[in-house]
């Protein structure tokens, strides 16, 4: 004889949920610490915007929980590259040889995604993360390279997320294995 699992009294249920909320709101601090680094460094004004969308989607993640919270912990953690090389190549300027100057902006946040893009994917294997995982991983990076990889305009940040993509696609099918066995 099995007996049917009563329901949590309202009082109960609200303070889980409220606990869960408080949870996630402290855990995704650390998008505000980015966003105050960039203010500091001289960030435009859109970078306030910027750093409150990377503070709300890292809540949200973190509060929905697995697995999109694998992925918001580990972006959190690893959107200090683009935004350092970003916030580094931004005081760069020009890299000039034989008269033709190229910005280093861009490439340094390509090469950004691609050094985000092959660890951030690795870890994901490793916590067996799926494919949402890697979407709010990509997120993650894609907010905080936009609070440094601002300087050749957002365009740059499209450097970023191809740099990520290419070098996440060889994890792809291990991240397709870990969404079916997790579902």
């Amino acid at each position: 004889m099995t007996s049917e699992p009563q329901p949590l009294p309202k009082r109960m249920r609200r303070a889980y949920e409220l606990g869960r909320l408080r949870l996630a709101l402290s855990g995704a601090l650390p998008a505000l610490v980015y966003t105050a680094l960039a203010c500091t460094l001289g960030a435009e004004t859109q970078a306030l915007g910027l750093g409150l969308a990377m503070f709300g989607f890292a809540a949200l993640g973190l509060h929905l929980g697995h697995p999109y919270a694998r992925g918001v912990g580990i972006g959190l953690a690893l959107a200090a590259i683009p935004f350092g090389v970003a916030s580094y190549a931004q005081s760069a300027g020009h890299l000039c040889l034989d008269g033709a100057c190229v910005a280093v902006c861009m490439p340094a946040c390509t090469a950004a995604g691609v050094a985000t893009g092959l660890l951030g994917s690795y870890c994901l294997v490793r916590v067996r993360g799926g494919l949402a995982s890697l979407v709010s991983l990509a997120t993650m990076t894609a907010l905080g390279g936009a609070l440094g990889c601002h300087c050749v305009g957002y365009g740059s940040v499209g450097g970023l997320l191809a740099g990520f993509a290419l070098a996440s696609i060889p994890a792809w099918p291990r991240l397709l294995v870990a969404t079916r066995s997790n579902a």
